[in-house]
């Protein structure tokens, strides 16, 4: 690609990706350099055996390093294959990744298979930091050479193209001594990007029952905010948007005995559902006193 393309390339990612991974900014623009760093002198140095990128993404459980990397990678209109390096555990796992002609199993690579069928990808070792020694032999040769070979094949598989990412959510000096490249720092999300992904998750759970049963969805706006308070200490986004999810299913479920009982929406002519949040009667010690009340016209 030529230097005005290259320039686009990073200017769509530092836009387009924080609409989607909310709170991680610094972290999106980090990788953006990271990626033009990488992609600049990639195609004329004729030297390079590696691969054309390296990043390391740090930061703790579930603030969205691997989902950052799928998300560039379709940004990008790449590729993305992701292994989870915890599930590795032994040296039959690894033969598995990479391919077998032993006996047991013989079979292509799931990872060589992939990028030999992408040459050109985005690679995510997820759990950097629990590594099966062997696998990390692996991980030597793509980053040192560039090539692994395929047993099953018996055929040299080039990573020379791909971009890989590893992801580290305990031990960051470990993965930080193991691995050269750019280092990605992820943030705790505070208070307002929780909410924000509470939003976007009920946004799509309205527009998707909007799009299916032609019934509007409105919602007062501290809707978002409570949702964020009850879900106590955050455990991960995606833990997050599946708990906000099961909310609204199981609110829309509670309607049942009034749909069954007077047919109004089963006719067609519910048009709106409302979730509004009133006051508790009495809340308990330490409860929030909201409650979510939902009602349909």
């Amino acid at each position: 690609m030529d230097l005005k393309e290259l320039y686009g390339k990073v200017s769509k990612l530092e836009e387009e990706l924080p609409k989607k991974i909310f709170g991680q900014e610094e972290a999106v623009r980090v990788f953006a350099e990271g990626f033009f760093s990488s992609e600049l002198l990639a195609d004329a140095d004729v030297k390079r055996t590696g691969p054309r990128g390296v990043y390391l993404f740090t930061g703790s459980r579930g603030v969205g390093k691997a989902y950052l990397a799928e998300l560039a990678a379709a940004e990008l209109g790449l590729p993305s294959g992701r292994y989870i390096m915890s599930g590795v555990a032994d040296d039959l796992q690894c033969r598995m990744l990479v391919g077998s002609s032993g006996h047991r199993h013989p079979k292509e690579g799931t990872l060589t298979g992939f990028v030999r069928k992408h040459p050109s990808a985005i690679i995510i070792f997820d759990s950097f930091a629990k590594t099966h020694p062997e696998t990390m032999a692996v991980i030597r040769e793509i980053l040192d050479r560039g090539i692994v070979l395929d047993e099953f094949l018996d055929e040299e598989v080039s990573f020379r193209d791909c971009h890989i990412v590893f992801t580290s959510n305990a031990d960051y000096s470990y993965a930080v001594n193991q691995i050269h490249g750019w280092e990605v720092s992820f943030k705790e999300p505070d208070d307002k990007d929780i909410t924000r992904i509470v939003c976007d998750e009920l946004d799509k759970s309205f527009s998707l029952f909007e799009k299916a049963y032609g019934i509007r969805i409105e919602a007062d706006e501290a809707l978002a905010d409570y949702l964020r308070v009850v879900n106590g200490v955050f455990m991960g986004s995606r833990l997050l948007r599946s708990e906000v999810d099961r909310f609204f299913r199981d609110e829309i479920y509670k309607l049942r005995p009034l749909i069954e009982g007077d047919g109004t929406c089963a006719d067609g002519h519910c048009t709106v559902i409302r979730f509004r949040l009133v006051e508790k009667v009495n809340p308990a010690e330490n409860e929030d006193p909201r409650a979510v009340e939902v009602t349909f016209s």
